[in-house]
Parts: C-alpha cells; sequence; structure tokens
C-alpha cells in the first residue's frame, strides 16, 4: 500500500486485514448453497452450523469464497478503465485491484507497482464511490420496508374482510376503502424497485465498470419477478372475486372461507419472502463500498474532526474538500425516496 506515512499504512492494513469469521452472522439466504451466493460469505454465512445444512464454513464452495479476499479489499473504479496506473491520483492497488486485464490500469500492468505522485484517495472517486454506495444500500433497506409493510397490509385487508357485511348496502364502499391502503402499500412496494434497479444501475458505472449491467443488475430482477407475481395474482384474484359477489358476498358468511384465504395468503407471502434477489444486490457490493468507507474513514482530519481526501489529513490543509460534507447521507438519500414513494398515493 502506497501511503503518505508508515503510520498510516500500518493503521489502514490492520484494517482491511481479513479477520477470519469476527462478527461473523449467519443470514437466511445462507440456506442455499456457498456456489449460489455472492457478496461476503465469510461474513454472512461465517456463524452458520453444519447441522442446518446450506453455507456454512464446512461446506463446499465457502474456502472458495475466503480466498478470494480480493472481492473485499479492493474494486475497479471505472477510472481505472480509462486511465494508465501512472495518471491516477489515489492508492491504486485498492481502487484497481480488482480489475481484469482489459482495464488501462490493473494489477498486470507494468505500471501498477510505480509510486505515482499523489500519495492519497482522489476526491472524485471517493464521493463517487461513497455515494453509490449509500444509494443502493438505503434503496434496498426501503424497498425492504415497504416489502414487509404490502404484505401486512394484505393480511389486515383480509382479517377487515367481515366488515363488508356489517351494512350489505354499503359493501362496494367499504370494499373500496379496505383496499385503498393496500393498494396503496403495493404501489410503494412496487415503485420503490425502481430505486433499486436505478441505484444499481449508478454503483455498477462506478464500482463494477468490467461486469455487464444486465448480469450485475438487471438478471437478478427479473429472477425475482415470478415470486412477486404468484403473491400479485392471489392479491387481484381475490380482489376480483370480491368485487365480482358484490353484496351476496355476506350470505357466504362463513369462518373456514376466511380461514382458508388466511392460510392461502400465508403460503404466497412465504413464497415471495424466500427469494433474497434485492439484499443480495447489496451483499454484492458490500464488500467493496466497505474498503470506500475505510478509506473516507481513514481519511478524517483528527485536528478538526473532519472527513477530508487523504491527501487533505496529511497536509492538514483547511482548505481541502470534506468528501463527507458533499456525498449526500442515508438519511438524505431515504427522506428524497420516500417523498416521490408517498407523494402520488
Amino acid at each position: 500500500m502506497r501511503w503518505s506515512s508508515s503510520a498510516t499504512c500500518l493503521w489502514l492494513t490492520v484494517l482491511l486485514e481479513d479477520c477470519g469469521n469476527c462478527n461473523a452472522v449467519c443470514e437466511q439466504h445462507c440456506s442455499n448453497t456457498c456456489g449460489e451466493l455472492n457478496g461476503n460469505v465469510q461474513y454472512e454465512c461465517g456463524s452458520c452450523l453444519p447441522g442446518n445444512g446450506g453455507c456454512h464454513p464446512d461446506a463446499p464452495g465457502y474456502a472458495d469464497h475466503v480466498r478470494d479476499t480480493k472481492a473485499v479489499r479492493s474494486f475497479c473504479h471505472r477510472v481505472c478503465v480509462a486511465s494508465e496506473c501512472k495518471h491516477i491520483s489515489g492508492d491504486v492497488e485498492t481502487i484497481c485491484g480488482a480489475c481484469h486485464t482489459n482495464a488501462h490500469c490493473n494489477p498486470s500492468a507494468s505500471d501498477f507497482e510505480l509510486p505515482n505522485a499523489s500519495s492519497g484517495h482522489d476526491v472524485g472517486v471517493l464521493l463517487g464511490g461513497l455515494t453509490a454506495c449509500s444509494a443502493l444500500e438505503t434503496a434496498v433497506e426501503i424497498h425492504t420496508k415497504w416489502f414487509h409493510e404490502q404484505q401486512e397490509a394484505e393480511r389486515r385487508f383480509i382479517s377487515q374482510l367481515p366488515q363488508l357485511c356489517i351494512v350489505p348496502t354499503a359493501y362496494e364502499v367499504r370494499l373500496h376503502e379496505l383496499l385503498q391502503p393496500m393498494q396503496a402499500a403495493i404501489n410503494r412496494h412496487v415503485r420503490s424497485a425502481f430505486f433499486v434497479k436505478a441505484a444499481c444501475t449508478s454503483i455498477s458505472f462506478e464500482l463494477a465498470p468490467q461486469e455487464s449491467e444486465t448480469a450485475v443488475c438487471n438478471e437478478p430482477i427479473l429472477k425475482h419477478e415470478p415470486f412477486n407475481l404468484v403473491e400479485g395474482f392471489y392479491v387481484v384474484n381475490l380482489t376480483l372475486h370480491l368485487i365480482r359477489s358484490g353484496p351476496a358476498h355476506c350470505s357466504l358468511q362463513d369462518p373456514a372461507l376466511l380461514a382458508r384465504w388466511e392460510g392461502e395468503m400465508a403460503r404466497v407471502q412465504a413464497y415471495h419472502r424466500s427469494n433474497m434477489a434485492f439484499e443480495q444486490l447489496w451483499s454484492r457490493f458490500s464488500g467493496r463500498c466497505a474498503v470506500i468507507r475505510t478509506a473516507v474513514t481513514f481519511s478524517q482530519h483528527i485536528g478538526r474532526g473532519r472527513f477530508r481526501d487523504l491527501n487533505c489529513a496529511v497536509q492538514t490543509n483547511p482548505s481541502c474538500t470534506s468528501v463527507r460534507e458533499i456525498a449526500p447521507s442515508k438519511a438524505q438519500i431515504a427522506a428524497g425516496i420516500d417523498e416521490q414513494l408517498t407523494s402520488n398515493d
């Protein structure tokens, strides 16, 4: 690593060093085999037990993921595709270490190991990467929130169906009232997926310029769609049944029918939840984003307690640009997305 002092080099090396299974968890998607997963499998499945099946430290393919530490310690920024290493301002081992040989700057390039004139991270690299990481992580979190809101609204809708028959002459009015909050939750969930797609496009441009956007973003989302449609069609068919039945539905008051609908809804919802495509989109980039965030944190201007470009930290120059001050926070991104999701209800 090429930093401005041996102390900073040692500090960042410790931060990025492989720590085994420290802080490891056992995520729900570890029920799949290791070969079906991407992202930081050592962290996400490092605490899983062999008896539960799926991906765990003793499972086939787990060691292959762990050996690929480059995916966690480095990434391939778009600047590496167009520029030779000697023209890149920053630690090329970090920002270009995962590039393939068709990038101008890659580990096999003749100038990859040469010391360059600037020892810090370029503000543009940090800013673009940090913003893209925050956008995707936030978009996935919001999509997950509205996914759970949708399923809760669907369960609430079925539980309130007996209210349709309190005043049979007001059946259609009451049905519309019950449908409205469920429809709003479904619309927000569906629209939130487009924010995930847009954020994935942005982060693949910044941090995966040599990977196909179709493979990175489009295919996982399309593979998730059949799971979404199973739940969606059930809601549509149930709604159409209630509309067609009209007030005559009230003459069929049968607790067993309501229990059957609740059971069917629970099954299609569980099937939908079994696909973790959106969460795995974030897992794919979480390691690279950890490198970006470590670099930003490392670039803290100790004297002022502000996060700056590494050159600024070394020079203690008060006129340097603060990356943290420029990059939008997750809270700001979340507020913007939620405002758009709720503005057209």
